[in-house]
C-alpha cells in the first residue's frame, strides 16, 4: 500500500530539489522492491546513489523511466494480494 506513496513522494521531491527527501523515499523504495526480489530495484538504487551529492546528475527521464516501470508492479502486487485476501490464502 504504501508503494504508490513512495512514487509520488520521489516525483515530488525531485520537482521540489529536495535530495534528502528524494534520496530517503529513493532507499525506502529500493528496500520495499529488494524484500519482494522485483529486480527494478537497481533503477531505483541507482537514483539512490547519483542524489548522495545532489540532484544534478539526475535527469528527469531517469526518474520518470523508474516510475513509469515500477507503477505496473505495484498493481500486480496488490491485485495477487487482493486475490489472495479473497480467497482466504492470507
Amino acid at each position: 500500500t504504501e508503494g504508490p506513496q513512495l512514487l509520488d513522494s520521489l516525483r515530488d521531491a525531485f520537482a521540489a530539489e529536495d535530495r534528502k527527501r528524494f534520496q530517503r523515499a529513493a532507499h525506502t523504495l529500493k528496500s520495499a522492491l529488494r524484500t519482494f526480489g522485483i529486480a527494478s530495484a537497481n533503477i531505483v538504487e541507482r537514483l539512490e546513489l547519483d542524489s548522495r551529492s545532489d540532484l544534478t546528475g539526475i535527469d528527469g527521464t531517469m526518474v520518470s523511466d523508474a516510475i513509469t516501470q515500477i507503477q505496473p508492479v505495484f498493481r500486480e502486487m496488490e491485485h495477487h494480494l487482493q486475490s489472495m485476501q479473497a480467497n482466504g490464502t492470507i
